[in-house]
């Protein structure tokens, strides 16, 4: 369809022919202008804006029943513009963003404010651009390093409770029903429903199911996930088996193996981390084709 600099205004009026309406609805268009369009309708733009778009907008003549009408194209194709990038811009504001990382490989995320974070093997996050500069707010499921740029509290939601921050670098795990953190620089406090704990520079805080641990020193700079190696606190062993699948893209056969674990294992060799897991359980384990046996 060639051109036409009246076409998203007569869109809007309703003036478009059966031929135009055919064309846009075959190439993809037509849903797309209505979705702009319904979201517009919802948008808040600033007095001075709102004010410009009223008066360009109800220089728009309403419908009649009249075929024959004197119609301001200019006015009018200003006004559909003003509707369509306003209606885009908030459309686009209100995504949901959805960050997940591969099993064996790590994710990094940079967030509108500036801040940085990036996503341990396996683990996600989802949260909201509409209203950023009014709350940080972020929904994780597995393990991230956050690198906060200062400014509105930051919060990180987790389903073992939360983390809160104005500006500082920290790791937080939940995977299970620990909520492990780990602050590097600054200061966070940690909420969970039976506690809360809070953590400045060179301190960690382990809650398990709820109930929060004595405060430990760290002397790393950074978690130690990003370095290739894999710490534990007080964790089901299950949840540890699951951590090996995800950083060797593997699959355990571990039947009713369970206990508490604490300790390490490197993520360059499999039946060395295997090892350093199951020794200390008193465990052992067998290769079965592609997948390894616990016993």
């Amino acid at each position: 369809m060639a051109y036409d600099e009246t076409l998203y205004a007569r869109f809007i009026t309703g003036e478009l022919t059966e031929e135009e309406i055919k064309n846009l609805k075959s190439s993809g268009e037509w849903d797309e202008l209505n979705a702009i369009v319904e979201a517009s309708g919802e948008l808040t733009l600033p007095p001075l804006a709102r004010d410009s778009f009223d008066k360009i907008k109800n220089k728009i003549p309403e419908p009649t029943s009249s075929k024959i009408r004197r119609i301001n194209w200019t006015a009018l194709a200003m006004a559909a513009t003003l509707l369509l990038v306003a209606g885009y811009f908030f459309w686009f504001s209100n995504r949901t963003i959805n960050k997940m990382a591969a099993p064996g490989e790590n994710a990094q995320l940079s967030l509108i404010d500036g801040s940085q974070l990036t996503l341990n093997d396996g683990s996600s996050i989802t949260f909201s651009e509409s209203d950023w500069s009014n709350k940080r707010s972020i929904e994780l499921t597995g393990e991230a390093l956050f690198v906060v740029k200062k400014g509105i509290p930051f919060e990180v939601n987790t389903k073992n409770g939360s983390v809160e921050v104005l500006g500082t670098q920290f790791n937080v795990r939940a995977w299970g029903e620990n909520l492990y953190v780990e602050c590097y620089e600054g200061h966070v406090r940690v909420n969970s429903n039976k506690g809360t704990q809070e953590l400045h520079a060179g301190e960690a805080v382990n809650f398990v199911n709820g109930m929060n641990r004595a405060k430990t020193k760290v002397t790393h700079q950074k978690p130690l996930w990003s370095t290739g190696t894999s710490r534990f606190y007080e964790e089901q062993l299950s949840e540890v088996f699951k951590e090996l699948e995800r950083q060797f893209k593997c699959k355990l056969e571990y039947g009713n193996a369970s206990g508490i674990f604490s300790g390490q294992f490197r993520h360059d060799n499999l039946e060395e981390a295997l090892k350093d897991v199951c020794s200390p359980m008193g465990l052992s384990f067998t290769q079965k084709g592609d997948n390894f046996v616990i016993q």
